[in-house]
């Protein structure tokens, strides 16, 4: 009868169910049917996401990311590959804004801009709809640390003293560290510079966070070792 159930044997695999139907005279008809006996799920690799190069991984300031690499899938009826984005907050709570089906590499999608976490998950279903989810959580930040002095205790407009400038103070969520240079363009992973030579130049402080953001600071010393020199002086006898 419709709606009667009945068991497959724990066998994955093709099982055949056969239907038949007999006569009082004794002739009968059979029908056989074949379902995929499968319950078990997709095993899945990890996979990575990309935002901006100069980022921590789990990190971005930008919006636009890239799937740099696809998970290998084990499974031999795989139904969809799916991949999706949330981003929770305490308003929206579990917010799905992305999806794309059978993203290949390098595909591009965008994160909502809320700064904080948002979770990438990556879905394989198949045909029997056993599912697994693989996930990265990627946080976006564009904010750049704020505030920090620069602090010289031997730079009071000129000074014949070396002086040793440091940068502290800066304050980010995801701080990284500091960075200085001499030139603005080739920068060392210190707060702290030393400089012993005459010259009158420019310094450049630069605070990081894991995102990539960065606010730079610039100090401008004033350094004369060199003792005045004297020309042209003379003295002549005194006359009574």
């Amino acid at each position: 009868e419709v709606n009667t159930g009945f068991t497959l044997s724990n066998y994955q695999g093709n099982h055949n169910i056969t239907y038949t139907v007999r006569d009082k005279a004794g002739n009968s008809t059979t029908i056989t049917t074949t379902m995929h006996y499968d319950n078990v799920k997709p095993v899945v690799g990890s996979f990575t996401i990309k935002g901006n190069s100069d980022a921590y991984e789990g990190y971005t300031k930008t919006r636009t990311l890239k799937l740099t690499s696809v998970p290998t899938v084990t499974e031999s009826n795989i139904s969809d590959q799916m991949l999706w984005v949330t981003f929770y907050d305490a308003k929206d709570e579990n917010c799905v804004y992305s999806a794309a089906v059978a993203p290949s590499l390098n595909y591009q999608f965008n994160l909502l801009d809320y700064q904080g976490e948002h979770t990438v998950t990556y879905t394989v279903v198949d045909k029997a709809n056993n599912m697994t989810h693989v996930f990265v959580n990627i946080i976006l930040d564009s904010t750049a640390p704020t505030g920090g002095t620069v602090n010289c205790s031997n730079c009071n407009n000129w000074t014949n003293k070396d002086i040793n400038p440091t940068y502290t103070g800066a304050s980010d969520t995801n701080f990284d560290g500091y960075y200085t240079s001499y030139d603005g363009v080739n920068w060392l992973p210190t707060s702290l510079l030393y400089w012993g030579e005459e010259c009158n130049a420019k310094y450049y402080f630069r605070a990081y966070d894991k995102a990539g953001n960065s606010t730079v600071k610039t100090f401008v010393y004033y350094l004369d070792k060199k003792t005045p020199e004297i020309t042209g002086f003379t003295t002549n006898p005194a006359t009574s």
